[in-house]
């Protein structure tokens, strides 16, 4: 009987613990607290007295009283966490990112001093706002007429070059330092070079007549790249390029030079001596060569002859004869690649029998 009664009333105990636990559990809910350290968990000891630690540390963790009323919930979010410092690799970057400088160039071959074309050329070249302008075909001019040129057309600086009645010149807003890159006898008429926005500038007119001699020009003009300098060359090169051999297989190019009425002389010009292929080697020289300089192609298709007012019989096709080419360090350095085109309208195509290359580049600022 005494031990029945000890069991009862240890079960008895039990649920009221239990009640007692359940009960102080909706008191919790009621309002948030923080969870409390391992201290205060309810670890029983005899029959449901917390130890002294137990209650020290659950007291320390107690909601805030009825008096200080209920916690309010904030009336905006929490900010945002700062973002993380740049990487060692980011800052070495923008640290090693070089300011580049754009420049506008013009090139174009004005046939046979311009005439009475002059005044609407230089309004063309005055609107565009180029940098530097280089000219083919300087027939009649002087270096004194060039620089009185120069000026109405809003340049401060010219470098004229007489080596055949077809003078070459350069027109440049800021100071150009003429360099002299050896004997030009070999040139049909002549390398104009110059130290001008930020480039080893060249202009030239290879010959018109033989291909073999333009290879033997071209590969001149190889021996004076400069070898790590930014380089540039445009002009008239009366050659025909690789890159554009698709256009002049369409065309069927050989077989109309040897059915036209000039076929010798434009075979001599174009043409390998078996007459069956066009000879790329003046081009092949410049862009295979130990310069291997880089044709700063206009859109494919793009061709600078014939014009609406040619009567040149070597423009006989849509061609392109005059090009701009760049060294590796100018075309594939720190800069933007430099970029050509042609401008090919309704004005242009009364100013001369070439149409202008327009090229963009960027130097180091």
């Amino acid at each position: 009987m005494r031990q029945r009664d000890a069991l009862l009333c240890a079960a008895l105990t039990v649920c009221a613990l239990a009640l007692f636990s359940s009960t102080r559990g909706v008191a919790r809910q009621s309002q948030p607290q923080p969870v409390a350290p391992a201290a205060a968990l309810w670890f029983p000891n005899g029959f449901g007295e917390s130890s002294a630690a137990a209650r020290a540390a659950e007291s320390s963790a107690a909601p805030r009283s009825a008096a200080a009323g209920p916690a309010r919930a904030s009336s905006s979010p929490p900010p945002p966490p700062p973002p993380p410092p740049p990487s060692p690799l980011k800052i070495a970057a923008a640290a090693n990112r070089t300011a580049c400088a754009e420049r506008r160039l013009l090139h174009w071959n004005i046939l046979d001093g311009g005439g009475s074309r002059l005044d609407g050329i230089g309004a063309l070249v005055r609107a565009g706002g180029y940098d530097v302008v280089t000219l083919n075909e300087l027939n009649g001019f002087s270096a004194v007429r060039l620089k009185a040129l120069a000026a109405r057309w809003g340049f401060a600086h010219s470098a004229f070059l007489h080596k055949s009645a077809y003078n070459l010149g350069m027109l440049s807003r800021k100071p150009l330092e003429r360099v002299k890159l050896g004997n030009d006898e070999i040139f049909a008429h002549g390398l104009l070079c110059a130290d001008a926005a930020g480039v080893r500038l060249c202009v030239t007119h290879l010959n018109p007549h033989d291909v073999g001699r333009r290879a033997n020009e071209a590969r001149a003009i190889v021996a004076r790249v400069p070898p790590r300098a930014p380089f540039l060359l445009v002009g008239d090169l009366n050659t025909l390029s690789p890159a554009d051999r698709a256009l002049h297989e369409a065309a069927a190019l050989p077989a109309v030079i040897r059915s036209g009425p000039h076929a010798k002389a434009l075979g001599k010009k174009f043409l390998t001596r078996s007459g069956d292929a066009v000879d790329y080697a003046p081009m092949a020289a410049l862009v295979d060569g130990s310069a291997a300089l880089i044709d700063v192609a206009p859109p494919r298709g793009s061709c600078t002859v014939p014009t609406a007012i040619n009567a040149d019989k070597m423009h006989f096709a849509r061609l392109r004869l005059d090009y701009a080419l760049a060294s590796p360090s100018l075309a594939r350095g720190a800069c933007a690649p430099p970029r050509a085109t042609v401008l090919n309208d309704t004005i242009t195509n009364t100013l001369s029998d070439h149409l202008p290359l327009a090229v963009t580049f960027s130097v180091p600022a």
